[in-house]
């Protein structure tokens, strides 16, 4: 049963790094809020966030190193 869940949670960093990837390349096309200084408001954050949340924050962490 190990196996599984790690199979799982693979599946589940490939499909957060994933998603991170479509939102980063979607808010470079079309940004969302632009601040006067050139930040902005990303949306890859979330998805991050998430991931970390649900995944632990370890697993979290290496997301967000292979996203970036």
């Amino acid at each position: 049963m190990k196996t599984r869940s790690s199979v799982l949670t693979m599946v589940y960093a490939a499909m957060y790094i994933a998603l991170t990837v479509a939102l980063n390349w979607f808010n470079t096309i079309m940004p969302i809020i632009q601040m006067p200084n050139g930040g902005s408001l990303e949306l890859m954050v979330i998805p991050l966030f998430i991931a970390s949340y649900h995944l632990g924050w370890k697993w979290g962490a290496g997301i967000s190193a292979l996203s970036w």
